[in-house]
């Protein structure tokens, strides 16, 4: 019995208008190929390659030959009997999760310690796990202390905290506090009069020359995120609002950061009620496959995109332009961007 290829199933082929790209989820990482072979994956997995060269001309076999080597040197492939493919089937891309809301932000520079107790008390209802707490004013140690001590009340997994700088907070008894915040992950210091990078026992600390901003992040390969559950998350949902919320210092609740639409206050509104409707979770369903532009991307499921996008019938687009061009290949740093 003649052996067939199988994908593995971690390395996902995804189109593209001007290339495809091969997604190593395992390994995170990925390979450009060409289109053509995109379509022989697609159409002749679980066959023979002399099946595959049955369906071209003798002059494209050579080509054919070298695909199938290149696929086999990077281990994207496997031989296995044609019984056998049963065996190997492909990945689960349904997305699960048992929280509402999974990611918060919040901006805790008016609020005291009572409100930021009670914000995590309904977030902990809808099951929040990640929280990044944006603030820019100064803070006493108290109040640091018992935010570590609320903190522990809930099911939280990570903390990341974004201040001002302050040269209090650069005392060594700052430093011995932060070590003992065992769900802080990250501590970023904006406006630092120096440059200093921290690892403390778990926790890392940043002291920043950057302003304060709050300004998006331009697409760049150097935050694709190429990771199986992320993939299977873009493939559902748009990756960067899907089950997040954003807060502000007056407790006025959207979407996002970069998001303006605020729709109610959590300190006079019913939370829950708020994230489960279906106004609110628009933005979550803005999926590339449906975005005009993004859906032509071989990036599409790697993508870090903060750019809000617009509901055109049954398709979103953005009104923004992306520093990626998927029609000629290019970054906008590159020669040939623009016509």
């Amino acid at each position: 019995m003649k052996k067939v290829f199988k994908l593995y199933a971690n390395c996902i082929p995804v189109y593209g208008y001007t290339r495809s790209i091969i997604y190593d989820l395992q390994r995170n990482n990925f390979d450009f190929i060409p289109n053509g072979l995109y379509k022989i994956i697609r159409e002749f997995e679980g066959k023979s390659i002399d099946n595959v060269k049955m369906n071209y001309e003798q002059n494209d076999h050579q080509t054919i030959d070298e695909y199938f080597k290149f696929l086999e040197q990077k281990e994207y492939i496997f031989n296995c009997d044609e019984s056998e493919i049963a065996f190997f089937p492909p990945l689960d891309n349904n997305w699960y999760s048992s929280s509402i809301v999974l990611n918060a932000v919040i901006d805790i520079s008016k609020m005291d310690i009572n409100q930021i107790d009670y914000i995590f008390q309904n977030l902990e209802e809808l099951g929040c796990k990640y929280y990044l707490l944006k603030i820019k004013i100064s803070k006493s140690l108290e109040f640091w202390m018992q935010l570590q001590s609320i903190s522990q009340k809930y099911r939280i997994f990570n903390i990341e905290i974004y201040s001002e700088y302050y040269e209090s907070y650069q005392s060594d008894v700052f430093f011995d506090f932060v070590k003992q915040f065992v769900l802080l992950d990250k501590f970023v210091f904006f406006n630092s009069p120096i440059f200093l990078s921290k690892d403390l026992s778990h926790q890392k600390v940043y002291f920043s020359h950057e302003n304060f901003k709050e300004n998006q992040i331009r697409i760049s390969a150097t935050n694709f995120n190429i990771e199986l559950s992320y993939f299977i998350e873009s493939l559902n949902f748009n990756p960067y609002f899907n089950q997040k919320i954003y807060i502000n210092s007056d407790g006025d609740i959207f979407n996002m950061i970069n998001t303006n639409i605020c729709v109610g206050n959590v300190f006079s509104a019913e939370i829950r009620s708020i994230v489960i409707s279906e106004n609110f979770q628009e933005l979550w369903n803005s999926r590339k496959d449906e975005t005009l532009i993004c859906k032509d991307c071989e990036f599409r499921y790697m993508c870090h995109d903060q750019r809000i996008p617009i509901k055109k019938g049954n398709e979103w687009i953005h009104i923004e332009e992306c520093s990626y061009n998927p029609y000629i290949g290019k970054w906008e740093d590159e020669i040939g961007f623009r016509h």
